[in-house]
């Protein structure tokens, strides 16, 4: 840097003097003095801003400096100056600065690290203080329910029942049977609720933030048939596990009919085979059940419900046509014994009339009309149907099961065939096949009918 002095004018540089003559030209770094100062070293290579370059000239005269007090003081002032970030206020306006701005520019840069640690201080208790106003909040606010009357059908079925909005903190969980909670956007959560077939009044208990939520939950009766089929809908199983398991214990329980050497009194033809094996499907499968009947589990049981425990009570079976009414409940359409014509007729529904249809748990129906039938008891003092009914069984529907009914003045049997000689029995009206009249076709439980 050059730099024009006055004569007689003194330079002290590390430790030594030096007079100058008048006007004569002298080159030194300015930084030297600057490190002194300030402790830290400035690389000057790396200042390239015009009004910071160590290669600009100024001349100072003896008018200029006649008017500054301390030229000095001045000329440390326009040093730290240009070291400084300019504003568009500072580049538009050019005025004598705020004693609090010398005063700051003054202590230099020691100073300004000193204020910034102190700021950094003050942002990380802004922090502190504005989450503890946000917990505080938090507390004061409990999860918000829509809607706030929840009344469902109670058909059995699973439905969209409430929606949860959480506060900002804080999750939702239950352990009520039935009740499924799925979260989504937005800090809100549904919750799906499997409906009882019975009307009542229940609480769900819900768990947030270790606090107990109740949420009381109305179920009224449902009187829809949605198939009009004579089966209302809180018989109907909703779900495929459902489905599965009912037709696992259904084919079981009439499988292990024909490996007991004494039947049950009441399996006495082939419907009273469907009602027995139909009925004891829906119950709950406990201890209790399993011991009476020396049966191993092969499934877990229904979900649903479980027999007797409906609006129906004991009596399953629809016996008079029409679709499902709520007075039907009361007024006979339902019973506790249905012929084999009643039970195709009003409790199940045609597949198809090509067996490879079927499936496990269906049934095939016949209508044998021949006189000359073994079926048919001669000078019977009670009526014997000419409906007969067989249990598609396995897990690839490879046999049936049946029973025969009274065979002449007999109390007939048990019996497993495969459907390979079923197709090929020797007498044709026994072949479950299109050109057979006799032959009514695969049929399927009305409670099944969803799984189509």
């Amino acid at each position: 840097m050059t730099i024009h002095l006055r004569s007689g004018l003194t330079i002290k540089k590390s430790g030594f003097q030096t007079n100058l003559s008048s006007r004569e030209p002298v080159t030194f770094s300015i930084f030297v003095f600057f490190e002194q100062l300030t402790g830290c070293c400035l690389n000057p290579s790396q200042i390239r801003h015009p009004e910071r370059s160590a290669a600009r000239t100024y001349r100072f005269t003896g008018g200029l400096c006649a008017k500054s007090k301390d030229p000095g003081d001045v000329g440390w002032q326009m040093l730290f100056q240009a070291f400084q970030p300019r504003t568009s206020s500072q580049i538009k306006k050019s005025h004598k600065l705020r004693p609090a701005v010398e005063s700051w520019l003054s202590r230099g840069p020691l100073l300004a690290h000193g204020n910034r640690a102190r700021l950094q201080r003050a942002k990380h208790l802004l922090f502190a203080a504005s989450a503890l106003i946000l917990l505080a909040g938090c507390r004061q606010h409990r999860p918000s329910i829509e809607p706030a009357q929840i009344i469902l059908p109670a058909d059995g079925a699973e439905h969209d029942a409430f929606r949860i909005h959480l506060p900002w903190l804080g999750s939702v969980t239950t352990e009520t049977s039935g009740l499924r909670l799925l979260a989504s956007k937005g800090g809100t959560v549904d919750g799906l609720l499997r409906a009882p077939v019975n009307p009542g009044n229940v609480q769900l208990h819900l768990h947030w933030r270790q606090q107990l939520l109740l949420v009381p939950v109305s179920f009224t009766f449902d009187p829809n048939d949605s198939h009009v089929d004579g089966t209302p809908d809180f018989l109907r199983l909703h779900t495929a596990q459902d489905r599965q398991a009912f037709r696992t214990w259904f084919t079981g329980i009439a499988e292990a009919q024909a490996n007991l050497t004494q039947l049950p009194a009441e399996i006495d033809d082939c419907a009273a085979l469907l009602r027995f094996s139909y009925r004891e499907a829906l119950h709950a499968h406990d201890e209790t059940w399993l011991a009476a009947h020396s049966t191993e589990p092969v499934a877990p049981s229904i979900q649903q419900y479980a027999y007797p425990q409906t609006p129906l009570g004991a009596n399953l079976f629809r016996v008079r046509p029409g679709p499902f009414l709520a007075e039907d409940i009361h007024n006979g359409g339902f019973a506790q014994f249905a012929d084999a014509r009643t039970l195709m007729q009003r409790n199940t529904y045609l597949v198809s009339r090509d067996l490879r249809q079927a499936r496990p748990g269906d049934l095939i129906f016949y209508r044998q009309l021949d006189q000359d039938s073994p079926y048919d008891v001669p000078d019977a003092t009670h009526y014997h149907s000419p409906f007969h009914s067989m249990i598609v069984c396995g897990e690839t529907a490879g046999w049936v099961v049946y029973h025969t009914g009274p065979i002449h003045h007999g109390k007939g049997e048990m019996r497993r065939l495969s459907v390979n000689d079923l197709l090929h029995h020797p007498d044709a009206r026994w072949r479950p096949v299109k050109e057979n009249a006799n032959f009514l076709g695969v049929y399927r439980w009305n409670i099944l009918r969803e799984g189509d």
